[in-house]
């Protein structure tokens, strides 16, 4: 008798489910809680001391006004109507001071200043705005490489370091969806050791560059090697198979960021542990730190990792904005010179490359827009390695790792609203509430006690370059179909804030608002 296996059921994981607005503030930001806030208080002191009726009348025309002024909407993907108002003069602003155009080692200067008559708008700047003030430390490890840890300090945010692993997956071509499941589950393995008591990662940044292959080589050594007599048929075929490898092929590189908050907790560590080191104590203690992770990694099965030095992270920076340059192109680069100037656009990013202009834009996923069901755990393969004919972009998520304890009573507070909502409801409703409760209880289900699991919030960011608008536009079409078609979600483009944007897209940790606070008990 025979028996036949039973099929392999793919692993699974929710990523959405979130439509709805939670809490008292129904999921507006400062800006907007502000606003609100002075609109009532106004309403309030207006109608207590005029204390009449025409008076309380004014005061609810205000909350009224108020309301609708700060509350996000869907038609607005999410903002308000005055967060959208203050974004566009926000914009303008911007243009008036010639902060959307970036000159390496030059200052801003308002565009409409007279040839010799220019007036500069900001100091001279080394790097874009949005990247903030970074430090560059170099250390020589045991085994003589060199290591590039930078640390970013920026006003109103906690200062953190990062440094860079260069990954080269134990996984490569086709492989069975029972391993290449093993491979995410392994990946999960890894962050979740990333959220214990003893780790001080608490954000990490994958990049994946993917760029498609240059097939210039295989043109030239037809052109030069075939001999004349060669059948016509046989030319034809591989001109034929270079069409469809330049259809398909790609070229990926993987980098992972490593950030590492300084809390106190960190503080007292490099106190204890490098007494005696100056100013290198936190870099000595953040590649000590990395070390530790890249033999976690390696345990787990994810590959060989290994760290960058200046010069390697220099080039990653320079590919991603330059496509022009490869990820490890032969010519040297430094901190100080791989940025290039831009000129940004309300919808795009003119990188004025080497050998000419490369047009970027960006997008994001936000979690409104992520499918309510739960999806396959290699839910954003299409994005890697789907999208034909090949496309020039770079995908970065960036994630924060919460310990199973904070994520837990986080994740109660919500099932339980949520729950309450649904009571709440008499009516007949578009089902968002059901969604969100179910997502909710589910979330709550994986950080059981017990369980291994914790919170991972994570943001995702996409960037597409083409050497021209005409490519640019049928790019950004092609990504539009993958998310749709591959990935059921709808992209939100960055319009207004390119250049900012793209920074998320750089291996240097940026790309999602961290709750890292100094004094924090993990």
């Amino acid at each position: 008798m025979t028996t036949a296996e039973a099929p392999y059921q793919r692993e699974v994981v929710q990523v959405g489910g979130q439509p709805r607005k939670r809490g008292l503030f129904g999921g507006r930001n400062t800006f907007e809680v502000a606003g609100l806030a002075a609109c009532a208080f106004v309403a309030v002191v207006v109608s207590l001391s005029v204390g009449s009726l025409d008076a309380i009348l004014v005061a609810l025309v205000v909350l009224f006004v108020a309301w609708l002024l700060f509350t996000p909407f869907r038609v607005f993907r999410g903002s308000s109507p005055a967060a959208r108002i203050a974004a566009e003069m926000q914009w303008r602003r911007r243009v008036r001071r010639g902060l959307t155009t970036f000159v390496p080692g030059q200052p801003a200067v308002r565009p409409a200043s007279r040839a010799g008559k220019a007036k500069a708008t900001s100091t001279k700047r080394d790097v874009p705005d949005a990247v903030g003030t970074i430090y560059p430390t170099r250390l020589r490890v045991a085994t003589g490489e060199e290591v590039l840890v930078l640390r970013h300090e920026n006003p109103g945010q906690l200062t953190f370091s990062t440094v860079v692993l260069e990954v080269t997956p134990a996984t490569h071509g086709l492989v069975s969806a029972m391993t290449e499941d093993t491979a995410y589950v392994n990946w999960g393995t890894f962050k979740a050791g990333l959220a214990d008591d003893t780790s001080y990662v608490r954000s990490i940044q994958q990049i994946a560059r993917v760029q498609p292959v240059s097939l210039s080589a295989h043109e030239a050594w037809l052109a030069e090697r075939v001999p004349a007599n060669t059948p016509q048929i046989l030319i034809d075929s591989y001109r034929d198979l270079l069409n469809e490898m330049n259809f398909r092929s790609e070229s990926h590189r993987t980098a992972l960021v490593l950030r590492i908050p300084h809390t106190t907790r960190w503080d007292l560590f490099v106190r204890e542990h490098y007494p005696n080191d100056g100013s290198n104590a936190h870099a000595l203690a953040v590649v000590a730190e990395a070390q530790r992770v890249m033999l976690q990694a390696e345990a787990s099965g994810l590959g060989r990792c290994r760290m960058m030095s200046e010069q390697e992270v220099a080039k990653a920076i320079r590919s991603c904005l330059d496509a022009h340059f490869s990820w490890d192109d032969p010519r040297p680069a430094q901190l100080q010179d791989c940025w290039a100037s831009w000129e940004t656009s309300r919808r795009h990013l003119t990188v004025h490359g080497a050998a000419g202009d490369w047009y970027l834009r960006t997008a994001t996923l936000r979690g409104a827009d992520l499918p309510s069901r739960p999806v396959a755990i290699t839910w954003l393969r299409p994005l890697l390695s789907g999208v034909y004919p090949a496309v020039i972009r770079t995908i970065a998520v960036t994630e924060e790792i919460t310990p199973a304890g904070a994520a837990r009573a986080a994740a109660t507070s919500a099932a339980a609203e949520d729950q309450a909502a649904i009571q709440l409801q008499k009516t007949v409703n578009d089902g968002s509430a059901a969604v969100q409760a179910s997502a909710s209880a589910q979330l709550l289900a994986d950080l059981s006690p017990g369980s291994g699991h914790h919170r991972d919030g994570w943001a995702l960011h996409v960037t597409v370059a083409a050497e021209s608008l005409q490519q640019l536009r049928i790019a950004c079409q092609r990504l539009d179909s993958v998310a749709t078609n591959g990935l059921g979600a709808k992209w939100t483009w960055a319009d207004a804030s390119q250049d900012t944007a793209v920074v998320a897209t750089l291996p240097l940790g940026r790309g999602l608002r961290t709750r890292a606070r100094k004094i924090a008990g993990q």
